[in-house]
């Protein structure tokens, strides 16, 4: 893989996160912005692990 490849593969996970988060969270994606670790909803802050563990918990329970 070269770096282009590489990039355009997280910029895919990323846009699908978000759109995670915000399905979860009942936002619309542009209101959404990872910065870090941090999730940022209108500028405020959301840890973003919290979230993800919720949504892998539901994933967990839909799977079993």
């Amino acid at each position: 893989l070269n770096g282009n490849a590489v990039q355009g593969a997280a910029e895919k996970v990323r846009a699908g996160l978000l759109e995670l988060m915000g399905k979860e969270l009942g936002c619309p994606v542009e209101e959404l912005e990872i910065r870090g670790e941090m999730l940022l909803r209108g500028g405020q802050p959301t840890e973003l692990v919290s979230v993800a563990c919720d949504i892998r918990d539901e994933t967990a329970v839909a799977a079993a």
